[in-house]
């Protein structure tokens, strides 16, 4: 657990591999957030959890004054990491 700040940026990151599940909450500013394999969008603002799974694979697009808090998950449960798509409670699809 800890804190997960982002500089500024309109331009998109290289690909980020999750290498293990993780979820933020988002506190501050913003985050666009592309899915790389589903080609899916989403937008992630104060009040936001980003849920990603083991394996997912990702770009973010556009970062603004963000400050989130970090949980990474550890576990065995198999189920944890079957689905390797970003799962977003309290995101919108753009």
């Amino acid at each position: 657990m800890g804190f997960w700040t982002l500089d500024d940026s309109e331009e998109p990151s290289g690909v980020r591999n999750i290498k293990c599940t993780e979820s933020k909450t988002v506190i501050a500013g913003l985050i666009e957030i592309e899915d790389l394999d589903t080609g899916k969008k989403y937008v992630a603002t104060p009040g936001s959890v980003i849920w990603f799974t083991k394996g997912t694979r990702a770009r973010y697009l556009r970062v603004k004054g963000l400050r989130a808090i970090f949980t990474q998950i550890n576990t065995t449960d198999p189920e944890l990491y079957n689905d390797r798509k970003i799962l977003a409670k309290y995101l919108r699809d753009l």
